[in-house]
């Protein structure tokens, strides 16, 4: 069948073609489309409701991508450091036409011998985009604390406004 459709296209796969044998054959989906839905996320209705851990109802395609992202997070902790938060303010003016900001850290990381943990400062540039808003969330990879016997942890800055003295938003 790939060798038909590679060679003579969608069209002549549905309608049939001379095969090996001389025989006209062709392909069409049998199946039940549902049934497949059904298989894949477990139900056979993509707005079928479920319940979260609090008790509230939730659309169960919801719940499933929640539950992945709980496994992928629960797994990091294992392996990762925690992440090292920090934050970056800014004023009404720089949201509004966007700015570049340096921030300076610390974070841990481990010396050669791989026991023995050091602080060391950090600069970083970020740039702060036209109609961000306060509370955005920046996540850099592996730029956080790397202490021993675990992989570096995330940066995270969350952007905050400070008050202007005459713009208000």
């Amino acid at each position: 069948m790939r060798e038909a459709y590679d060679r003579y296209g969608e069209e002549t796969l549905k309608n049939g073609y001379l095969n090996r044998e001389g025989q006209i054959s062709g392909y069409a989906f049998n199946g039940d489309p549902f049934e497949v839905f059904e298989i894949f996320f477990g139900t056979s209705n993509p707005h079928a409701i479920a319940l979260d851990e609090e008790g509230k109802q939730v659309k169960m395609i919801e719940k499933i991508e929640s539950d992945l992202h709980k496994d992928a997070v629960t797994e990091r902790k294992d392996t990762h450091a925690a992440d090292l938060k920090i934050t970056c303010t800014c004023t009404l003016l720089e949201f509004f036409y966007g700015s570049a900001k340096k921030l300076n850290y610390r974070r841990k990381v481990t010396q050669g011998d791989g026991q023995t943990d050091s602080s060391e400062s950090v600069e970083k540039e970020i740039e702060v985009k036209p109609g961000m808003q306060p509370g955005t969330v920046l996540r850099f990879k592996g730029e956080g604390d790397s202490p021993a016997n675990r992989l570096t942890g995330d940066l995270v800055v969350t952007i905050e406004q400070s008050e202007h003295e005459t713009i208000r938003r």
